[in-house]
Formats: structure tokens, C-alpha cells, sequence
């Protein structure tokens, strides 16, 4: 019985050694030229040096000299220090090895290579089990798409993402990217850009609040105070929320959208002013076309128009717009003291000046001539000609009817009220000139002493008032106060 109970025992004993065993972390190993060592109640020390070589597992370490803490199985890495894995290396003067956390820290500016990345900072470290390095001051990642640059960057070499703190720059030979910090995965080619962002090219600065990039798909969305400049056309674009789709040369802008178009390409500037409520743009090859949905409010020199849609082309450029089925309110395009209105207004313009405009169903022209006088016309379509920004020639077609005060000599002289099939008027300093009137013509003049004083009853009978046309400070002021001053990309950019 005495030795039944002595072989448990002795079973008992060499399984809890093995588990001992099996639970205590793999050891380091150390050989070098010199040893030296000591031992006190707490610990054992060893020195090394001389072509010192410290083995870990596949971890395999190379240094001048280094200092074993035993008990504590770690090192310090003392002089030409080298750490290998696999395909990693890892270079420093000083540093330290941790064996029971699997972990290397350098003290000392530091390099990481793997043959994908190359890693620079200050001071660093890198996990083996977690394949993550986590390195600070002076960061710098470079890969065969480009450099960044930061404070602190955390890498993980398995997903090969990449997480950047503190002035991180991300660039390559055609653009950059600004940004307090950024998440940069290098398989997707995507980057998560956060704070105070800023990409530039050789032709545009994009700022925003967030940004996320798809170099792949070739597209950008970014968010909240979005700005965006484009030297080549000088265009600048103010939004919450931009999506560009590079490769599709489509970008769409949402958030209480606002565009200026600065053309100086001339003696005069020209300027262009839009906002809506989403904006799209398409970009061709000898042209550009964009879509303006909602609340469109546009001023380009004399001209301003409001509607609810809104098409504009640059070459040739034309402003279109059109009644939408819900708009209980038509296209309105107010030109100096004229108002223009139908179901579709568009605005053909050549060298900076109107060219012409065609009004296409429920056509309504008003013209303020004085005090409580406006000239008015109405038909189904109308075309108006200009010749160096002034009006010479309406073209009414289709149930005109109109009425156009008279002047002798710049003195007011009455009215005529016309109707008839079709209609050709005839202007010189914007001011009538000549009425002609096409099918069944009928007019009827109205002498002073029965206008003066009466001007108001002498409306068509579709004449609406939409107002004064919209103005820069009404319209524009908001959008004008956010806008932050940028330099030319190719100033702005830091050539690194």
C-alpha cells in the first residue's frame, strides 16, 4: 500500500514540473566574445562583448556588446545593434529586448525594413507576436507609392495599416496630404484623413475637416467645411460634403453648396457665383457641365436667376434652366432692369457678354422704363439678340401680347397696347425702337393724360412681379465669410 501511495506521489510530482515547465516563457540566449557577470538576492546580471549574438525564438539579434538580466529574460543592446525576422530588420545603437513580452525597444534613432515599408523615427518599438511597430519623433514611412511623415505612427505588418499622429504628411511625386492624423492601409490604398485637412496638387488645394481617399477606385469624400480650389480655372467650391470621383471626372457637392468662377482671362473679371442645394459637375475634355439642383440662386455679371434647376456648360457657355413639375414658380432671369421668366429660360453667352436668350412657353418679359412703368410682353416662345451687352431685337412668337410705353424726345408720350400672332421688337439703348407685328395685328395707343397717374392698371394679364433680382450681399456674404485664402499648389507644396 506504502508504495502505491509513493507512485502517485512521484505521478502527481512530474506533471506539476511539466506544466512548470511548460508555462515558463522560451529563454533568450546570449554568446559573445567576454562575459562578465554578477548576482544579488534579486537578480542574475551577465555582460557581453565582442561579436555579441542573442537568439529568441526566430528573433535573432547582433550588437557590440549587450546586458542579460536573466531572471527577467531581457537584454539591453548596447552598439550597432541589428534585429532580424524573417524578411524584418531592425537597426538602432541602443535599445533593449524583452523576451517574455516578445517585444524590441530602441532608445536611440531607429530603423524598420521588411521589404515592403521602410520605417525612421527618434525612438521606437516593435511587438513580434502582434507583427506591430510603434515609433515616435521624426516618424517617416516610405513604399514604393509614396512618403509619410509624422509625430507617432503605429504599423501593423500582417494588414499592412498604418496609423499617423501629430503634422502627419502623406506625398508622392504628384500630390500630398495634410492632416492632424490619418489611417493609411497600403493593400486597399485607402486613407482616413482627420483634422485640419489639406490634399494639393499640381492644380488644386482641397481642405476639410475628414477626408477619405480611395487611390484605387480614384475617388474622394470629404467632410464638413470642405474647400476646394482649382488654379487652372480658378474655381473655388464650398461645401459640407464633397464626393469626387476622379475617374469618372464626376463630382458631386452637397451641404449648402456655394461656386465662384473668377475669369480674368480678359481686360474685365467675370465673375460667376452659384449655390443650391447639391451641385454636380462633369468634366469632358474641352468642357465642363454642371448641375445645380434647388434653391439655385446665380449672378454672372448683369444677369442673376433663380430657380430649382439649373444646368451650366463653359464651352459653350450657356445657363439653361427649366420648370420643374412641383415649382409652382417658373425660371426667373433678371438682366439689368429687365425680368424674364417661362417654363425654360436659357442664357447663351460669348466673350463675357449675352449673346441671346430663348424663353420656351408662359413667356413674360418686363422692363422697368420709369416711375411705375414697365415695358411687357407675352407670348409661347420668345428669343432675345444682343450685340456688346445690349438689347437689339426680341423675337415673340405665338400669342403675343404686350404693352410699351412711348417716349418723344426722352419725354413719356403714352402707351401702346399691340396683340397679334407673332411679334418683332426693335431696341436702341435698350429702349424700343420699332414694333412689328405678325397675324392679325391690333393696337391700340393710350395718350399720356390717360397713363399718367394710372400706371397700374395697365398690366397683361400674366404679368407677375418676382421681385428685385437677387444680390451678392443678400445671397453670397455667408458663403464669402468662410472662405480661407490658399496659396498656388506649387508654391504651397513642400518639395521633400
Amino acid at each position: 500500500m506504502k508504495n502505491i501511495f509513493i507512485l502517485i506521489f512521484l505521478l502527481i510530482s512530474t506533471n506539476s514540473i511539466s506544466l512548470i515547465f511548460a508555462q515558463e516563457k522560451p529563454r533568450i540566449v546570449i554568446t559573445g566574445e567576454r562575459m562578465t557577470g554578477k548576482e544579488s538576492e534579486n537578480e542574475q546580471i551577465r555582460g557581453f562583448a565582442g561579436d555579441v549574438v542573442i537568439t529568441h525564438l526566430n528573433v535573432r539579434i547582433t550588437c557590440d556588446s549587450a546586458v542579460h538580466f536573466i531572471d527577467r529574460n531581457e537584454a539591453e543592446l548596447i552598439g550597432s545593434v541589428v534585429i532580424t525576422q524573417d524578411t524584418l530588420t531592425i537597426k538602432t545603437e541602443r535599445g533593449f529586448y524583452f523576451g517574455n513580452l516578445r517585444k524590441a525597444y530602441a532608445s536611440t534613432p531607429v530603423e524598420l525594413d521588411d521589404k515592403k515599408v521602410f520605417l525612421k523615427a527618434e525612438t521606437g518599438e516593435y511587438l513580434f507576436d502582434e507583427t506591430r511597430a510603434k515609433f515616435f519623433k521624426n516618424v517617416r514611412l516610405y513604399d514604393n507609392s509614396g512618403t509619410m511623415t509624422s509625430n507617432e505612427l503605429i504599423y501593423f505588418r500582417n494588414t499592412q495599416v498604418a496609423y499617423a499622429w501629430g503634422g502627419v504628411r502623406l506625398w508622392d511625386s504628384t500630390s500630398s496630404l495634410d492632416a492632424d492624423s490619418l489611417v493609411h492601409n497600403r493593400v486597399t490604398k485607402v486613407t482616413n484623413a482627420f483634422r485640419n485637412v489639406k490634399i494639393v496638387d499640381s492644380t488644386n488645394v482641397v481642405l476639410a475637416d475628414s477626408l477619405i481617399y480611395d487611390q484605387t477606385n480614384m475617388t474622394t469624400d470629404a467632410y464638413s467645411n470642405v474647400q476646394i480650389k482649382n488654379f487652372e480655372d480658378n474655381t473655388l467650391i464650398l461645401g459640407e460634403y464633397v464626393k469626387d470621383l476622379r475617374g469618372e471626372k464626376h463630382t458631386i457637392v452637397e451641404g449648402n453648396p456655394f461656386i465662384m468662377q473668377i475669369d480674368t482671362s480678359s481686360s474685365s473679371v467675370d465673375t460667376l457665383l452659384l449655390r443650391a442645394v447639391k451641385f454636380e459637375s462633369f468634366t469632358q475634355k474641352d468642357s465642363a457641365k454642371l448641375y445645380a439642383y434647388d434653391s439655385v440662386v446665380i449672378i454672372k455679371g448683369d444677369f442673376a436667376t433663380r430657380n430649382n434647376y439649373t444646368e451650366y456648360t463653359q464651352v459653350p457657355e450657356i445657363i439653361y434652366s427649366y420648370r420643374l413639375e412641383k415649382d409652382s414658380v417658373p425660371p426667373v432671369l433678371w438682366y439689368e432692369k429687365s425680368q424674364l421668366s417661362g417654363d425654360t429660360v436659357t442664357l447663351y453667352i460669348k466673350d463675357k457678354q449675352p449673346d441671346s436668350v430663348l424663353i420656351k412657353k408662359k413667356s413674360l418679359i418686363i422692363s422697368k422704363n420709369g416711375e411705375f412703368r414697365y415695358d411687357q410682353v407675352s407670348g409661347e416662345d420668345v428669343t432675345m439678340k444682343f450685340e456688346d451687352g445690349d438689347l437689339k431685337q426680341t423675337n415673340i412668337y405665338g400669342s403675343v401680347l404686350s404693352f410699351y410705353y412711348v417716349y418723344d424726345d426722352a419725354k413719356p408720350n403714352g402707351l401702346i397696347r399691340s396683340s397679334s400672332n407673332d411679334a418683332v421688337i426693335t431696341f436702341d439703348s435698350n429702349r424700343v425702337e420699332d414694333v412689328r407685328l405678325y397675324g392679325d395685328p391690333v393696337s391700340e395707343y393710350y395718350p399720356e393724360n390717360l397713363v399718367h397717374g394710372n400706371e397700374k392698371k395697365y398690366f397683361l394679364p400674366s404679368y407677375i412681379d418676382y421681385g428685385k433680382a437677387p444680390g451678392k450681399a443678400e445671397y453670397f456674404t455667408e458663403f464669402f465669410i468662410k472662405i480661407r485664402e490658399v496659396g498656388h499648389p506649387f508654391h504651397a507644396r513642400k518639395t521633400e
